[in-house]
């Protein structure tokens, strides 16, 4: 992930005031998200990507979790992930690093690995090893949840990109116009959507025996996959 990623999460405000007006769907994801977790055993959870763990934090109150990892390159969001983590009852770790570095060095086992919005920052060779580090990171029987952008089949980057960008400058009216062109250049610069097929050709590749979609809009998609 490139240095400009991680200056723009430090403005943590402007991704804060996203998830506040719930432009990128984030309740809707973490419905599902908490649905899943609710019909599952989960003791070690790995959170990639967590941001200010505002959503999970609240989805995890009355879980029986006991180990919770939250890895994130904003240093302002993690400073809030431990205050939204306050009242949960488990051993927890924050961790500022870069989340391919993390998984490909962490010792531990996982139930449950989540990554939310943070994997179209990487290339296609970055997603395919990440996707080999979690299958290592994971115990058998595991879930990889993945909340991200995806395009459609028939849609190149530059066309889902041009359509998100279209649609977050008619919708996102919070924002201001200094906001708004710092998003769209991280958006032109930082993102890489690929499409279902990709991400399922990856995971089979790297040993992943299902694929499911639990949430579905025209942006956004949320994965489980299962070893």
């Amino acid at each position: 992930m490139s240095k400009q990623i991680k200056e723009f999460f430090n403005q943590w405000n402007i991704y804060k005031k996203v998830i506040k007006h719930n432009y990128m769907f984030h309740i809707e994801i973490f419905q599902k998200l908490q649905y899943f977790l609710n019909q599952h055993q989960h003791q070690n959870l790995l959170d990639l990507g967590c941001g200010d763990a505002y959503h999970i934090a609240r989805i995890l109150k009355n879980s029986h979790i006991t180990n919770y990892y939250g890895i994130d390159l904003s240093e302002i969001a993690l400073q809030e992930a431990q205050q939204n983590f306050a009242t949960i009852n488990c051993d927890k770790q924050f961790i500022q690093t870069n989340l391919i570095d993390f998984i490909a060095t962490q010792q531990a086992k996982f139930d449950i690995i989540i990554a939310g919005y943070s994997i179209h920052h990487l290339t296609l060779t970055e997603k395919d090893n990440f996707f080999a580090q979690a299958t290592i990171a994971l115990k058998p029987g595991g879930s990889l949840l993945i909340y991200d952008l995806v395009r459609c089949e028939d849609e190149t980057q530059s066309d889902y990109l041009d359509r998100w960008w279209k649609y977050c400058l008619n919708n996102w009216k919070a924002m201001t116009s200094e906001e708004l062109s710092l998003i769209k250049y991280h958006i032109y610069n930082n993102d890489y959507p690929e499409t279902f097929a990709i991400f399922n050709k990856i995971a089979i590749k790297q040993q992943y025996k299902k694929v499911e979609s639990l949430y579905k809009d025209d942006f956004y998609e949320l994965y489980r996959f299962s070893l």
